[in-house]
This record gives structure tokens, C-alpha cells and sequence, in this order.
């Protein structure tokens, strides 16, 4: 070919009977002495390698991050239904409270008042009756309870033993036409 360097062909060799077209030439192996020689240097060195045994350092310390963020979201999601266990309490208790707060005659007409001290008395008797602690106040014609619910932890038992859920309800009472 003009203006490119010419290599040397060799007739015998398959490669250039033909350069346009691409023969196939086996492959020669590797005599069996140094064959073994390999093998042998391959499996000390990965026997020897820095890296042996990190996989079981990095399981060993996740593990105990990962129990710990699932224990995070079970023993919160705990708190957050002990809280609206409190709220549905606090809300019958002061629903409750206002009704045993008033006298057995209801007046046709006109403010209607309430016992603070029934009152109290029955929203505590509901709390009671729930399993759950908390305080009444009774201010005019509307009852608020505040209720707190404990939750026992499951995973993080270890660090916290329970978690409260807080809740609040009022009621009021409203007269006739």
C-alpha cells in the first residue's frame, strides 16, 4: 500500500494469507508448572488480602443501627396510637363529666349550670373505669380532661421503659331552645 509502512507477512501464519479477512488462531495454554504456580500465588494472596473479614465487621455494626431505627419507628408509632387512645378517653370523660355535672332538673330555659364537684367526680370515674390517669377542670359550662396513656416499649425497653401518649377532650353543655 502507497505512503503506509508495509509489515512483515509471513505466508505460513493464517493471520495473513488473507488481511481482509479474520481467522480464528487457538489458544495456546499455559504449560502445567506454571499453571499451578498461579493458582497457588492467586489463593495466598486472596487468603492474605487487608480486606478479609470486613463483611463481617460492617454486619456486626449495622445490625444493632438497624434494630435501633426499627425500634424507633415501631415503639413511636406505639406513642402515637397511646395518644389517641388518651384523646378518645379525654374526650368521653369530659363528655361524662358534663352530663353528671348537672342537677337532676334541667331548667325549660336558661343557663344551665354545673357542679364542678359532680362533674369532676364522673370524669374521674371514667378515667378509672379506662385504665387511664389524668385531670378535670371545670371552667363555667365546659369540662376539659387531659389524659395520658402509657406505652410499654417494645424494642427500646433497654433505654426507655415506657413512652407516654397525651390527650385532651372538653365538653360543653348547652341549654334548650
Amino acid at each position: 500500500m502507497p505512503g503506509q509502512s508495509q509489515r512483515h507477512r509471513d505466508p505460513g501464519n493464517p493471520r495473513h494469507q488473507n488481511p481482509n479477512q479474520h481467522s480464528v488462531v487457538p489458544r495456546r495454554r499455559l504449560p502445567a508448572e506454571m499453571r499451578k504456580h498461579l493458582i497457588t500465588r492467586i489463593r495466598k494472596t486472596l487468603l492474605t488480602a487487608k480486606e478479609r473479614g470486613d463483611a463481617a465487621v460492617a454486619f456486626v455494626l449495622l445490625v444493632p443501627v438497624l434494630i435501633l431505627i426499627v425500634g424507633l419507628v415501631v415503639d413511636s408509632a406505639g406513642q402515637f396510637q397511646a395518644a389517641e387512645q388518651a384523646t378518645t378517653v379525654a374526650q368521653g370523660a369530659a363528655r361524662a363529666g358534663a352530663n353528671g355535672g348537672v342537677n337532676a332538673k334541667l331548667p325549660s330555659s336558661g343557663a344551665v349550670n354545673i357542679s364542678a364537684g359532680q362533674a369532676i367526680a364522673a370524669a374521674n370515674k371514667y378515667l378509672a373505669a379506662a385504665g387511664v390517669s389524668g385531670s378535670v377542670e371545670v371552667s363555667g359550662q365546659t369540662v376539659t380532661v387531659t389524659a395520658q396513656k402509657e406505652y410499654k416499649t417494645k424494642f427500646l425497653s433497654l433505654f426507655i421503659d415506657t413512652l407516654t401518649g397525651n390527650g385532651t377532650g372538653s365538653a360543653q353543655l348547652l341549654s334548650g331552645p
